[in-house]
């Protein structure tokens, strides 16, 4: 970062309050932890970074509602996020909230680096997990690892940095090619007005010729009959001015097919360009919200980080389903003993029906009687299964959800929904 830039930047901090503005990468301490690091044990510089890159300004929301964070209703999103970064540095009831949080969210992503028995396997991780684009779970799953070093950590978040600035370069970009899309929309339309208008008045012109030569075609057939007999009339005289008209009004007919032909090429390509600004609009929607979050990251990403101390587990999910019975039609069976397990610690009861791929029509009936809520994953069901359960379910009043698809993330926030 250049020395002049120092200023600006200094008054972008959250607050102005969390210690002084470094031009540098933050660097962690060398020292390792026995088991996985928790949020509150982590370097505070590194806070703003896993609250910006792991979670969603939404996410951020819901937690300010859950630890009745005040204010939280009519705070800005840089606001939120800096709360939240502040939350992070102790091991209270908001910092706990919010790390259990993420190891929820992002359970996959640890269960997989926690494999990783040293630092050579948790790099190749995150490479892989840079090169497809899911940053958010393995830079979680990266910094609360036991195994990871200073060097493969300072890495991690140096790449998690330049990310912002690479968000900032799109945007700008597709700023730039919405402007000119928009100033080539306008030319066009003009163009069709100065076309349109131009047509007009041919079209006006023309009309004003044929008036004349059929007024003036009038007038010599008049002259005509009242000094020459019908028989010594020559044909020539009396058709072939008849015959030049026609032509011309021929020609002109054709030129205005052409115009108009011409006029809705132009008219569809104004459409298409509208269909394509729209788009980019509501993809530079969606970047703008990243752009969000990837500022505020960048903000407070130049901070001194603290040693990392010892890290703990976060404490178990609470039990919320009150002995109601699970029954969960369709997905992967192999999955069903892993969503067993989960609804049992949460004081659940759970039963599996594959929606038809072994299990029959008469099991299902009777799963169905015994099941307070049903649960079907969209990919991976069978028609016939899922009408069953809807008629089932219409008929007895039960409650019936459809999960977006059949992986254990989505189980898990269709049990956190019930409550």
């Amino acid at each position: 970062m250049n020395n002049d830039l120092e200023p600006m930047t200094a008054m972008l901090e959250p607050g102005n309050l969390r210690g002084k503005h470094t031009d540098v990468a933050p660097t962690l301490s060398p020292s390792r932890v026995d088991g996985p690091r928790t949020l509150w044990n982590l370097p505070s510089g590194m806070h703003c970074s896993v609250i910006g890159t792991c979670l969603t300004v939404r996410e951020l929301r819901r937690l300010a509602r859950r630890i009745n964070l005040a204010g939280h209703a009519t705070m800005s999103d840089y606001a939120i996020h800096g709360a939240m970064v502040s939350l992070c540095a102790s091991a209270d009831y908001p910092g706990r909230l919010i790390h259990k949080h993420l190891e929820r969210k992002h359970r996959l992503c640890v269960k997989r680096f926690a494999r990783a028995t040293n630092c050579n396997e948790l790099a190749e991780l995150w490479h892989d997990a840079v090169a497809h684009g899911s940053v958010d779970g393995a830079y979680w799953a990266l910094v609360t690892h036991a195994k990871a070093t200073k060097s493969l950590l300072e890495h991690a978040f140096a790449e998690i940095h330049m990310l912002g600035h690479a968000m900032v370069e799109l945007h700008t970009q597709q700023r730039r090619e919405r402007v000119r899309l928009r100033g080539r929309i306008e030319d066009l339309e003009a163009s069709i007005d100065s076309s349109r208008n131009a047509h007009h008045r041919k079209l006006a012109q023309k009309d004003e010729d044929i008036a004349r030569l059929q007024q003036s075609l009038t007038q010599r057939a008049c002259h005509s009959r009242a000094h020459l007999a019908p028989t010594d009339l020559p044909q020539a005289f009396t058709h072939e001015p008849r015959r030049a008209m026609s032509r011309q009004i021929e020609r002109l007919s054709a030129k205005l097919e052409e115009a108009e032909a011409r006029e809705q090429r132009v008219r569809l390509r104004v459409t298409t360009l509208k269909h394509r600004v729209a788009q980019m609009e509501a993809e530079a929607e969606t970047l703008n919200r990243k752009l969000r979050t990837a500022d505020m990251e960048r903000d407070a990403l130049e901070k001194t980080l603290a040693e990392t101390l010892s890290g703990q587990n976060a404490p178990a999910d609470p039990c919320h389903l009150d002995g109601r019975c699970i029954l969960y039609v369709g997905g992967r069976s192999r999955q069903s003993p892993h969503f067993r397990k989960l609804v049992e610690r949460q004081h659940g009861q759970f039963i599996y029906h594959d929606g038809g791929q072994s299990d029959g029509r008469s099991r299902l009936t009777e799963l169905l009687l015994q099941a307070d809520v049903v649960f079907c994953p969209l990919d991976c069901v069978g028609h016939d299964a899922v009408n069953r359960v809807k008629k089932h379910c219409k008929s007895h009043a039960a409650a019936m959800r459809f999960l977006p698809n059949s992986s254990l993330t989505a189980f898990a926030r269709g049990l956190h929904d019930l409550t």
